[in-house]
This record gives structure tokens, C-alpha cells and sequence, in this order.
């Protein structure tokens, strides 16, 4: 091999690592550390009614607009509501309304944790409106949960 073929390797091979660092210098750690995973969420009222709105927690705060989120009547009373959320996250939680709102109700649910992962969870919620103290709340629980 000629002093002019073994530059020319050389220099490419520089150029390549050179682009395969800046590369992984651009990417912000979170973006390339975190995957996600698909939560299933099957959601039906206690009084018969849909559920309609709904804000997920899964550790970041409270959202109505987590990633690829989407929802369907399944039957009468159910609706399948299908989100994701980061593979790190360690817990999820479902705020929404049945049938009549009650706009001034306040969220008194509870989440339910989780192990992080890839693994798609499907998770079986009730819901229901009560009146606590003269204080309406709104309270989803998770009645069964894998994948986890």
C-alpha cells in the first residue's frame, strides 16, 4: 500500500469519527437515554356513563396531551384511551370526567407505581364522581394491572 493510499484511509477514518462525535455531542443526554412504552388504559365510569377528558401523571406533572395519545368507545360504558410515556417513568395516574362533568369537582385518585421499562402496560381503571363534605370529586383507581 502507498503512502498516499494509507493518508487517504487515515483521513477518512478521522473524518468519520470526527462526525460520529458531533453527532453524539448534539444529542442531549435525556432524548438518547429515555425510550418509551405504550400504556393501554381501558376506563370505565361506576355510574354507567363515558369517561370524556383526561389528564395522565406518569411523574412529570399533570398533562392532557402525553405523547401519541388517542381514545375510543370500546362498548356501552368503556373507552380505550392509549398513551406513551418515558421508559424511566415509575408511576401513572388518571384524572377524567364521567357523564354530567361536575366542572368544579376536584381530583381525589390515586396513581398506582410502576417498574421502569419497555413492556406495554395495560391498565384497567374505574371511575366515579362523589360527593364528599359537600365537595364533589373525581376518583379513578386502577382495578388490574400487566405488563408492568
Amino acid at each position: 500500500m502507498t503512502r498516499t493510499a494509507v493518508r487517504r484511509k487515515a483521513t477518512t477514518l478521522g473524518s468519520v469519527t470526527a462526525a460520529l462525535l458531533m453527532s453524539a455531542a448534539l444529542v442531549p443526554p435525556s432524548a438518547s437515554a429515555d425510550s418509551t412504552r405504550t400504556v393501554n388504559s381501558y376506563v370505565v365510569c361506576n355510574d354507567g356513563s363515558l369517561m370524556y377528558g383526561f389528564e395522565i401523571d406518569y411523574g412529570q406533572g399533570w398533562t392532557s396531551s402525553a405523547l401519541g395519545a388517542s381514545g375510543y368507545q370500546v362498548s356501552g360504558s368503556e373507552k380505550e384511551v392509549t398513551f406513551i410515556i418515558p421508559s424511566s417513568a415509575t408511576g401513572i395516574a388518571l384524572d377524567t370526567y364521567c357523564d354530567g362533568g361536575y366542572q368544579a369537582s376536584v381530583y381525589q385518585g390515586w396513581g398506582v407505581a410502576i417498574n421502569p421499562g419497555t413492556s406495554t402496560i395495560t391498565a384497567n381503571w374505574t371511575c366515579e364522581m362523589e360527593n364528599y363534605y359537600g365537595q364533589m370529586e373525581r376518583n379513578c383507581q386502577i382495578t388490574s394491572l400487566t405488563g408492568d
